[in-house]
């Protein structure tokens, strides 16, 4: 099964480009670069996918940079939420609040998956932690005035 990007975020980034594209062609003729350039970010955002098959979580991005990653050797994931002190948030969705997802190695090395990435409606660290029976432990981080 494919951990990919939802369709939402999909159409809502190709209509950024699309925009761009148009900015950059009606009022500033020079700037077709930088719509170029989004558009390559853009394009590599939404090129990255996880693969589980036989136990393994393979990451790719663009198609070929692969990481391959054994389930069984997953000790903990931690569902990781950023927020940043004195700001509000409300979510409209109903996908994850968590921001990103660090799965923690018995080999004491972690590894970095975005919340974005869903197969069927369920986020890939919620489906680890469910159908592995993989610990989930949420995380707040708070972000100060200057970074932290």
């Amino acid at each position: 099964m494919t951990f990919r990007i939802t369709r939402g975020h999909v159409l809502f980034l190709l209509g950024v480009i699309f925009l761009l594209l148009l900015l950059g062609w009606n009022y500033f003729s020079g700037l077709y670069w930088l719509a170029a350039a989004v558009s390559l970010f853009l394009g590599f955002y939404l090129t990255v996918s996880c693969k589980i098959q036989d136990g393994i979580l393979t990451k790719s991005t663009l198609f070929f940079f692969k990481k391959s990653l054994v389930i069984k050797d997953i000790k903990l994931i931690e569902a990781v939420t950023k927020k940043k002190l004195g700001y509000i948030y409300i979510n409209l969705t109903k996908g994850p609040t968590e921001d990103y997802y660090l799965l923690l190695f018995k080999d004491l090395t972690t590894c970095k998956l975005d919340s974005h990435l869903y197969y069927k409606g369920q986020s890939i660290g919620r489906f680890l932690a469910k159908e592995y029976k993989i610990k989930l432990k949420e995380k707040e981080v708070m972000q100060y005035l200057y970074g932290n």
